[in-house]
């Protein structure tokens, strides 16, 4: 009998952090965040999320690039 070939995984998982991120951008079509950004999460109401992701797309724009903007203008306005 001949001894089969030993399979080796098709991904190597690593570390999970990194890969977490990596594999939600490569899903998104977008790019990994790179390592100097933070990742900020908040709550909003479904109705406010939709109508600001419907904006952000009809402009052909990036939720977090948008974000980040009025982030900065905010910061502006407020320091």
């Amino acid at each position: 009998m001949s001894k089969l070939a030993e399979k080796k995984p098709l991904v190597s998982l690593g570390k999970p952090k990194a890969n977490v991120a990596t594999l939600a951008a490569q899903n998104d079509g977008g790019k990994a965040p790179k390592q100097d950004q933070k990742r900020l999460n908040v709550n909003i109401d479904s109705p406010l999320h939709n109508r600001f992701k419907i904006a952000v797309v009809s402009q052909g724009k990036d939720m977090s690039k948008v974000v980040t903007e009025l982030l900065e203008q905010w910061l502006k306005d407020n320091e």
